[in-house]
């Protein structure tokens, strides 16, 4: 659970971190806005594509390890995004959405697991 709250205080820091960046994001490389605004479409498919395999990861490494793996995707892309330059910095959107919604089916599984027989409860 420490690393779920790691992970989604990361997640803040990205999504805060995007919306103040993408007017110098473009203007740094002399760029449209709508260019930049590829970080959210990057964010979302990195989304998308994590609810797919989430639970091949999650079976895989197990439940402590995927959520940390999780954290190591977010910060990684957190990173990436804020010390690379501009083409390959909006790719590190990519990664951060992966996390997201990776981190959002892990933890949705340990409710579930922790529920046990009362998971409609729960």
């Amino acid at each position: 659970m420490l690393a779920g709250m790691l992970c989604m205080s990361m997640l803040g820091a990205a999504t805060t971190y995007y919306g103040p960046t993408l007017i110098y994001v473009a203007e740094e490389p002399r760029q449209s806005l709508t260019t930049a605004g590829s970080v959210l479409v990057l964010h979302g498919l990195g989304f998308f594509f994590s609810t797919l395999t989430a639970n091949r990861l999650a079976r895989r490494f197990e439940m402590r390890r995927g959520t940390i793996i999780d954290c190591g995707l977010v910060a990684t892309g957190v990173l990436g995004y804020m010390l690379l330059p501009f083409p390959v910095s909006i790719l590190s959107a990519f990664l951060v959405g992966f996390g997201a919604g990776t981190l959002g089916v892990l933890l949705n599984r340990l409710v579930g697991l922790l529920a046990g027989d009362e998971a409609r409860a729960a």
